[in-house]
Protein backbone atom coordinates (compact mmCIF):
# COMPACT_ATOMS: atom_id res chain seq x y z
CA UNK A 1 0.00 0.00 0.00
CA UNK A 2 1.40 3.40 -0.90
CA UNK A 3 2.08 6.01 1.73
CA UNK A 4 -0.55 8.33 0.22
CA UNK A 5 -3.20 5.59 0.29
CA UNK A 6 -2.31 4.78 3.92
CA UNK A 7 -2.62 8.43 4.88
CA UNK A 8 -5.99 8.71 3.14
CA UNK A 9 -7.28 5.64 5.00
CA UNK A 10 -6.11 6.90 8.38
CA UNK A 11 -7.63 10.32 7.74
CA UNK A 12 -10.98 8.76 6.83
CA UNK A 13 -10.89 6.56 9.96
CA UNK A 14 -10.07 9.60 12.08
CA UNK A 15 -12.96 11.62 10.62
CA UNK A 16 -15.60 8.86 10.47
CA UNK A 17 -14.47 6.48 13.18
CA UNK A 18 -15.25 3.58 10.84
CA UNK A 19 -12.49 1.31 9.49
CA UNK A 20 -15.00 -0.40 7.12
CA UNK A 21 -16.06 2.95 5.64
CA UNK A 22 -12.40 3.99 5.40
CA UNK A 23 -11.56 0.82 3.45
CA UNK A 24 -14.47 1.46 1.09
CA UNK A 25 -13.43 5.08 0.52
CA UNK A 26 -9.78 4.04 0.13
CA UNK A 27 -10.76 1.44 -2.47
CA UNK A 28 -12.75 4.04 -4.36
CA UNK A 29 -9.92 6.60 -4.23
CA UNK A 30 -7.49 3.97 -5.52
CA UNK A 31 -9.83 3.02 -8.40
CA UNK A 32 -10.52 6.62 -9.36
CA UNK A 33 -6.81 7.51 -9.40
CA UNK A 34 -5.82 4.51 -11.51
CA UNK A 35 -4.39 5.23 -14.93
CA UNK A 36 -6.51 2.55 -16.54
CA UNK A 37 -9.74 0.85 -15.51
CA UNK A 38 -9.95 -2.67 -14.12
CA UNK A 39 -11.94 -5.27 -16.06
CA UNK A 40 -14.90 -4.25 -13.91
CA UNK A 41 -16.03 -3.52 -10.36
CA UNK A 42 -18.27 -5.67 -8.18
CA UNK A 43 -19.87 -4.18 -5.08
CA UNK A 44 -20.65 -6.63 -2.28
CA UNK A 45 -23.47 -5.86 0.15
CA UNK A 46 -24.17 -8.18 3.10
CA UNK A 47 -26.24 -7.09 6.09
CA UNK A 48 -28.79 -8.59 8.46
CA UNK A 49 -31.52 -5.98 7.91
CA UNK A 50 -33.80 -6.06 4.85
CA UNK A 51 -33.96 -2.26 4.98
CA UNK A 52 -30.16 -1.89 4.64
CA UNK A 53 -30.36 -1.30 0.91
CA UNK A 54 -31.96 2.04 1.81
CA UNK A 55 -28.51 3.30 2.88
CA UNK A 56 -26.33 0.95 0.81
CA UNK A 57 -27.79 1.46 -2.69
CA UNK A 58 -27.55 5.28 -2.62
CA UNK A 59 -23.89 4.96 -1.60
CA UNK A 60 -23.23 2.43 -4.35
CA UNK A 61 -25.05 4.63 -6.87
CA UNK A 62 -22.75 7.55 -5.95
CA UNK A 63 -19.69 5.34 -6.34
CA UNK A 64 -20.93 4.11 -9.72
CA UNK A 65 -21.55 7.67 -10.93
CA UNK A 66 -17.97 8.61 -10.01
CA UNK A 67 -16.55 5.47 -11.61
CA UNK A 68 -18.55 5.98 -14.82
CA UNK A 69 -17.49 9.62 -14.97
CA UNK A 70 -13.85 8.47 -14.88
CA UNK A 71 -14.31 5.25 -16.91
CA UNK A 72 -17.58 5.53 -18.91
CA UNK A 73 -17.68 1.93 -20.20
CA UNK A 74 -16.62 0.24 -16.95
CA UNK A 75 -18.71 -2.91 -16.29
CA UNK A 76 -20.22 -2.90 -12.81
CA UNK A 77 -22.17 -5.45 -10.80
CA UNK A 78 -23.71 -5.58 -7.34
CA UNK A 79 -24.00 -8.77 -5.30
CA UNK A 80 -26.37 -8.65 -2.35
CA UNK A 81 -26.39 -11.85 -0.31
CA UNK A 82 -27.63 -11.11 3.21
CA UNK A 83 -31.10 -10.30 4.51
CA UNK A 84 -30.88 -6.89 2.81
CA UNK A 85 -31.56 -8.64 -0.50
CA UNK A 86 -35.16 -9.13 0.63
CA UNK A 87 -35.72 -5.39 0.29
CA UNK A 88 -35.74 -6.11 -3.45
CA UNK A 89 -38.71 -8.49 -3.25
CA UNK A 90 -41.67 -7.50 -5.43
CA UNK A 91 -43.90 -7.49 -2.35
CA UNK A 92 -41.76 -4.68 -0.88
CA UNK A 93 -42.09 -2.31 -3.84
CA UNK A 94 -44.86 -0.25 -2.24
CA UNK A 95 -43.07 0.52 1.04
CA UNK A 96 -39.44 0.38 -0.12
CA UNK A 97 -39.98 2.59 -3.15
CA UNK A 98 -36.50 4.19 -3.08
CA UNK A 99 -34.72 0.82 -3.06
CA UNK A 100 -36.70 -0.37 -6.08
CA UNK A 101 -36.33 2.95 -7.88
CA UNK A 102 -32.55 2.92 -7.50
CA UNK A 103 -32.40 -0.77 -8.46
CA UNK A 104 -34.34 -0.09 -11.64
CA UNK A 105 -32.21 2.96 -12.47
CA UNK A 106 -29.00 0.99 -12.00
CA UNK A 107 -30.35 -1.79 -14.19
CA UNK A 108 -31.15 0.79 -16.88
CA UNK A 109 -27.48 1.89 -16.65
CA UNK A 110 -26.37 -1.71 -17.39
CA UNK A 111 -25.43 -2.45 -13.76
CA UNK A 112 -26.20 -6.09 -12.97
CA UNK A 113 -27.81 -6.68 -9.58
CA UNK A 114 -27.44 -10.19 -8.16
CA UNK A 115 -29.06 -11.72 -5.09
CA UNK A 116 -28.30 -15.10 -3.57
CA UNK A 117 -30.89 -17.69 -4.58
CA UNK A 118 -29.70 -20.12 -1.88
CA UNK A 119 -30.40 -17.55 0.84
CA UNK A 120 -33.69 -16.64 -0.82
CA UNK A 121 -34.76 -20.29 -1.05
CA UNK A 122 -33.95 -20.86 2.64
CA UNK A 123 -36.25 -17.93 3.43
CA UNK A 124 -39.01 -19.35 1.22
CA UNK A 125 -38.54 -17.15 -1.86
CA UNK A 126 -37.87 -17.95 -5.51
CA UNK A 127 -36.88 -16.05 -8.65
CA UNK A 128 -40.52 -15.13 -9.28
CA UNK A 129 -40.57 -13.15 -6.01
CA UNK A 130 -37.98 -10.69 -7.34
CA UNK A 131 -38.44 -8.12 -10.13
CA UNK A 132 -37.00 -8.84 -13.58
CA UNK A 133 -34.11 -6.42 -13.07
CA UNK A 134 -32.70 -8.66 -10.30
CA UNK A 135 -30.59 -11.68 -11.28
CA UNK A 136 -30.52 -14.66 -8.96
CA UNK A 137 -27.15 -16.34 -8.50
CA UNK A 138 -26.84 -19.72 -6.83
CA UNK A 139 -24.51 -18.34 -4.13
CA UNK A 140 -23.45 -14.75 -3.61
CA UNK A 141 -19.83 -15.49 -2.63
CA UNK A 142 -19.42 -17.87 -5.60
CA UNK A 143 -20.74 -15.16 -7.95
CA UNK A 144 -18.27 -12.67 -6.49
CA UNK A 145 -15.47 -15.20 -7.01
CA UNK A 146 -16.47 -15.48 -10.69
CA UNK A 147 -16.21 -11.72 -11.07
CA UNK A 148 -12.81 -11.68 -9.36
CA UNK A 149 -11.52 -14.42 -11.69
CA UNK A 150 -12.69 -12.23 -14.60
CA UNK A 151 -10.50 -9.37 -13.32
CA UNK A 152 -13.11 -7.33 -11.47
CA UNK A 153 -12.15 -5.38 -8.35
CA UNK A 154 -14.23 -6.00 -5.21
CA UNK A 155 -15.56 -3.09 -3.14
CA UNK A 156 -17.28 -4.09 0.11
CA UNK A 157 -20.14 -1.89 1.22
CA UNK A 158 -20.56 -2.10 4.98
CA UNK A 159 -22.58 -0.22 7.51
CA UNK A 160 -20.48 2.41 9.14
CA UNK A 161 -21.26 5.82 7.71
CA UNK A 162 -24.90 6.04 6.60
Amino acid sequence: MTLLRSLILWLIILVTGSPAFAREQGQMAFLLQAGSPPQGVVFEIVDHDEHSLAWALPRVREHIARLHQRFPQLPIAIVSHGNEQFGLLKKNRSHLIDIHSIGQQLNNEQVTIHVCSTHAKLAGFSASDFPDYVELSMQGPARIAQYLRAGYVLVNIERGQD
